[in-house]
């Protein structure tokens, strides 16, 4: 972020059209970057964002930069007013699909007010290569720098994968070239929750399973009754919003607690508890480098929910690899009623 701030201050130059642009895939990858920007202190730039994202869910992750973000329902159709809106700013945050949609050029941000002449992609790993035609069909003739961040195999996270899931994804996913450091070794520091009634369904073309839900619901309020820092990941934007809205109806923590794989990309957590989802198809969890991404996240430990039957009917899937590795016990979804503990004082830092 260090080099960011001296890149981004050395290539504006003098007020002028010239824009540039950091986006990213996710929206909340989007964010991350704003808030490491306003804590360096640089805040000449603007965040746009869809109204759908930010008001129908996730109004909350923007608090702390709200005075920097612009909905995307409040870009004006006059130059005039978006000029206003802008300010001096000709740094741009915003998604890759934001970056090329008809509403910035509609309201003059691309076409006249920062014309696109410097780009930076993050988490360039999660996007497609045929992704990223649209952008250099439009604007081939502005664009002068292009600079692609990121890693598909999250090579940067070696030092931070101190659990003994560190062994097996360097010899899964890194050929063994992956030396991390891990001071807890206990298998105990993963665990896994066979929620054998769950069932896969598809929701807003999405998929979610409910009881995955109920056994996730359970370990937040143990974790949170024992003040650990934990998030929740899961790969379907259906069960993150079900699940955020089931800790917000049981007075548990919500906010910046519920991701989506790609938007937790490039964060890590002491406790990290993940909803599988799948019981029919493995869909989702096919993609190698997500799963590595998903697996990576937790510095103490880390629970997965999942239907364990579901899982050994697809052994060459990166996490049921894992759960042959570990020859942890699957703790049965029904137990944990009875008040069954998920990490004992063997995982420490």
């Amino acid at each position: 972020m260090v080099q960011w701030f001296t890149f981004l201050h050395s290539a504006q130059g003098p007020k002028n059209r010239s824009g540039i642009y950091l986006v990213c895939q996710s929206n909340v990858g989007v964010k991350n970057i704003a808030e490491k920007l306003e804590s360096i202190g640089f805040t000449d730039w603007r965040l746009i964002v869809s109204n759908e994202f930010k008001f129908e869910w996730h109004e909350h992750l923007y608090e702390k930069i709200k005075e920097y973000v612009i909905e995307s329902t409040d870009l004006p159709r006059s130059m005039v007013a978006t000029k206003k809106l802008l300010g001096e700013a000709r740094v741009i945050l915003c998604t890759l699909s934001m970056f090329t949609s008809e509403k910035m050029d509609r309201c003059g941000i691309t076409r006249a007010l920062a014309v696109p002449e410097v780009l930076i992609v993050d988490e360039a790993s999660q996007v497609l290569v045929n992704e990223y035609m649209t952008c250099f069909t439009n604007f081939c003739a502005t664009l002068r720098r292009v600079c692609f961040v990121g890693d598909d195999k999250q090579r940067k996270w070696a030092k931070l994968l101190r659990l003994p899931i560190g062994d097996f994804l360097s010899r899964e996913v890194y050929n063994n070239e992956l030396h991390s450091c891990h001071g807890i070794t206990s298998v105990n520091s993963v665990r896994f929750i066979d929620v054998s009634d769950g069932a896969e369904a598809i929701s807003s073309d999405s998929t979610q399973n409910v009881k995955e839900i109920d056994a996730v619901v359970y370990c937040v309020r143990q974790l949170s009754a024992e003040n650990k820092d934990l998030r929740v990941i899961t790969p379907y934007d259906a069960q993150r919003n079900e699940i955020e809205k089931r800790l917000r109806e049981e007075n548990l923590k919500w906010e910046e607690t519920v991701f989506n794989v790609d938007s937790f990309q490039g964060n890590e957590c002491d406790f990290i508890i993940i909803s599988i989802v799948r019981t029919i198809l493995p869909g989702f969890l096919e993609d190698q480098r997500r799963m590595n991404v998903m697996l990576s996240r937790a510095r103490k430990g880390m629970i997965i929910t999942a239907n364990k039957s579901f899982l050994l009917r697809h052994p060459d899937l990166l996490v049921t690899k894992l759960a042959a590795s570990l020859e942890t016990e699957w703790i049965p979804a029904r137990d944990l009623q009875t008040g069954i503990k998920m990490f004992n004082d063997e995982v420490r830092p």
